[in-house]
């Protein structure tokens, strides 16, 4: 059955130094990649590729609508998602994804980012 959640999203990056402007992350840099993100995310049906049922779905839902995971999208493989990508773009020693599903249900992922 297709459902849908609305979320929140809570990022946490930490350094042990600044970087050269005295920033731990410039926040519009941040808030930029965050953004992609949830652009590539929202409004979409986040779908696990090997389930046939859900290949059925291209017969009548357009390929843009639609997000495949190579997992369930669950809401801990969703953060996981996101801190996968955020440690591509990021410089920083730590990233902390926490992703609320509901106001009371939500999920954290800590991920060492030192290069």
């Amino acid at each position: 059955m297709i459902h849908g959640h609305n979320g929140k999203l809570e990022v946490t990056i930490e350094r042990e130094t600044l970087d050269d402007t005295g920033f731990v992350i410039d926040f519009g840099d941040l808030k930029k990649e965050i953004n992609e993100i949830s652009d590539y995310l929202d409004h979409k049906l986040l779908l696990k590729f090997e389930d046939d049922a859900n290949k059925k779905i291209l017969e009548v839902v357009p390929k843009d609508w639609i997000v495949w995971f190579d997992r369930n999208p669950t809401a801990e493989n969703i953060a996981d998602y996101i801190i996968t990508v955020l440690k591509t773009k990021i410089v920083c020693d730590k990233i902390i994804v926490k992703l609320w599903e509901t106001d009371n249900s939500f999920v954290t992922i800590e991920i060492d980012n030192k290069e």
